[in-house]
């Protein structure tokens, strides 16, 4: 009988073997599906030699930029990260083999809740409405990634040091995002992109009115705007917190781009990240120049966007305060249309099945079995949720959120002494905060949103770790 350790990676790489397997049968044909299966067996011999937390990292990397890689290369984006994620579970297990790792730090609140959220959206393929293929590719950034990043960042990061070069790769991935940004916006875009914006549809929503909306290598100015508001607020509040003078020049320039990133964007849902990021860090900091200037910079920041036309003659100021007009025609579809989904969810509690939600559910169809709510467009992460879990599914995944969040909080609050790792803890809780709020507005935890908040998260719950090494360290010094 093998020991409790190994039932984490055992069980989760299992998992998802079978969904990838499956979904490769069905679309690639059984001799892919072959090939596939003896992926682990290669890994096995990667895993022996390369050091467990360069792959992650190397994980993080490629998820932030696996969207623009698409662009050019049409590639299976998401299978492509799935399979990558199984590999580094079987690099965790060759390691396991070779030196015992610590597992005992993955048996956290986080983990309990993704577990609880996992189940659930495995019952959805007993959804009468639901589809096999559809349901194998949601599943993934539904539950998988969450649980994935919950068991091994904790495994993976066992120090301070880990933490501390994944914000540094971080830092620097916003700001090549932010440079490809200004790049689109002073010189162009490339064929390419503008094969996308004029031939494939991406011109409806990125060339509007009130200017061209920016993306850089991200799938949409969503996504982008998102991101770089949640480097804007993690970096800006950590850099006040870093103890190395060039972390804090890192980390504010990371901050200034993703800042610029977010306006450039034009994307007005993710003015919630700062606006909410920083009210939330108001509340915990409990220092009182902290308190005074964050409140004076929101304040501010809301008057002048809300109460004044300063500045309306800049098309990028004009697109941030129609964020404020409840009046503004785009928000008003949003509204009608969330309208129109939640009279046709009376009677679907458990939804219509993972992957079911919006136009992009299209092609699983045939012809004669179309349901309204895959024409209507969702244009939310929770309205997503809720087509496609049900108001069950929403209750519970809100409820498995709020109570992650909270407990996270407490961790921060009342179990971390070192002020540099609290401040950065902090910044997380506040980001996170702040996207969770613009989901609302947009479906932004796909890539490479989501991962990064998963991440974070786990960051959150193994931070008490870190805060013993730093005191031990602080005490032999």
């Amino acid at each position: 009988m093998y020991n409790f350790r190994y039932k984490y990676p055992i069980a989760l790489g299992l998992f998802a073997g079978l969904v990838i397997i499956f979904q490769l049968i069905l679309h690639q044909g059984t001799a892919v599906a072959l090939a596939f299966a003896a992926l682990p067996a290669i890994l096995l011999g990667i895993g022996g030699i390369i050091h467990k937390q360069y792959t992650f990292y190397a994980f993080f990397i490629l998820n932030y930029v696996i969207m623009g890689i698409n662009r050019y290369i049409p590639i299976k984006s998401g299978m492509i990260m799935t399979v990558l994620a199984l590999g580094i579970i079987v690099i965790s297990m060759v390691k396991e083999i070779q030196t015992r790792q610590n597992w005992e730090r993955s048996k956290n609140f986080l983990t309990f809740a993704w577990c609880i959220w996992l189940v659930y959206c495995i019952l959805e393929i007993f959804n009468p409405s639901a589809l096999a293929a559809p349901w194998s590719i949601a599943i993934a950034n539904y539950a998988f990634f969450p649980l994935f990043c919950a068991i091994l960042v904790p495994v993976f990061f066992t120090r301070y040091k880990n933490f501390q070069w994944l914000l540094i790769i971080w830092a620097s991935l916003t700001l090549l995002a932010a440079f490809k940004g200004y790049w689109q916006r002073n010189q162009g875009f490339d064929t390419t992109e503008l094969r996308w914006l004029f031939e494939e549809g991406g011109g409806s929503t990125h060339l509007i009115n009130t200017g061209i909306r920016f993306f850089s290598f991200f799938s949409d100015a969503a996504s982008y705007g998102a991101s770089m508001g949640i480097s804007l607020i993690v970096f800006g509040i950590s850099g006040f917190y870093a103890r190395k003078k060039w972390l804090k020049i890192l980390f504010w320039l990371a901050a200034l781009g993703g800042g610029y990133g977010l306006v450039i964007s034009g994307t007005r849902s993710s003015l919630a990240i700062p606006f909410v990021g920083l009210a939330v860090y108001l509340v915990l900091c409990r220092n009182t120049k902290a308190i005074f200037t964050t409140a004076v910079l929101l304040i501010g920041s809301f008057v002048f966007l809300n109460y004044t036309t300063i500045g309306n003659s800049n098309r990028l100021i004009r697109r941030m305060r129609s964020a404020f007009d409840l009046n503004d025609a785009s928000f008003q579809i949003r509204q009608n249309n969330q309208q129109q989904v939640y009279h046709l969810m009376k009677d679907k509690p458990f939804g219509i099945g993972l992957g079911l939600a919006g136009d992009k559910a299209d092609r699983f169809r045939p012809v004669n079995r179309h349901d309204p709510l895959t024409y209507m467009a969702t244009d939310s992460w929770y309205v997503m949720t809720l087509v496609e879990t049900g108001i069950a599914g929403l209750t519970l995944y809100l409820l498995i959120l709020l109570a992650i969040l909270f407990k996270a909080t407490y961790i921060a609050s009342f179990r971390i002494l070192n002020r540099e790792l609290q401040g950065q803890l902090y910044a997380i809780i506040a980001a996170i905060s702040g996207i969770l709020v613009t989901c609302y507005g947009n479906e932004v935890l796909n890539y490479p949103n989501g991962i990064i908040v998963y991440t974070l998260m786990a960051i959150l719950y193994i931070a008490p770790y870190y805060d013993r090494e730093l005191n031990q360290h602080e005490a032999n010094t």
